[in-house]
């Protein structure tokens, strides 16, 4: 029990960031369900991946998603823009980019979200290097933004602690 009570306070700690979630998806309904979702998805995440729970810094977390948002957009308008002028160049690569973020939560959310990036996707990660094809150039810059904003999403300390 004491175990039990031991994962709910900690697993609670991702409550706030699951019920923004869960209001982006349902549009604010269902919140006696949602309530529920939300402590049974906290209780198993901590259960599941005790040694992965990293603290999420909430001004980080309110600058990762203003940078995902925005990078979203930008990314969606280069698509459309690319779909509707078929004769705009490309400068397809593939690049290496060794990045500074632990194994666990903060690579695999830089990872997942690259492909966020105007004209980037990741094909591929080995221990702290990220294949990146790439249709817009040089991603290097933009691959560095997002990886500092990943690290500003766990306070910091991330990188620190993983190097």
């Amino acid at each position: 029990m004491a175990k039990l009570l031991s994962y709910l306070r900690q697993g609670l700690h991702l409550a706030p960031l699951l019920l923004l979630f869960w209001w982006a998806l349902t549009g604010g309904t269902a919140w006696l369900f949602g309530a529920f979702a939300v402590v049974l998805a906290a209780l198993l995440g901590r259960y599941l991946a005790p040694a992965l729970m990293i603290g999420v810094s909430l001004p980080g977390l309110v600058r990762f998603i203003l940078f995902f948002v925005y990078r979203s957009i930008l990314g969606g308008l280069d698509v459309a823009w690319r779909a509707m002028a078929p004769g705009m160049p490309l400068q397809r690569q593939c690049v290496q980019y060794e990045t500074a973020l632990p194994t666990g939560q903060a690579q695999t959310l830089f990872v997942a979200t690259i492909s966020l990036l105007p004209g980037t996707l990741a094909c591929d990660l080995d221990e702290n290097r990220v294949l990146v094809h790439s249709i817009a150039g040089d991603p290097h810059a933009e691959l560095s933004r997002l990886e500092t904003r990943i690290d500003h999403l766990y306070s910091g300390k991330v990188i620190a602690e993983g190097t």
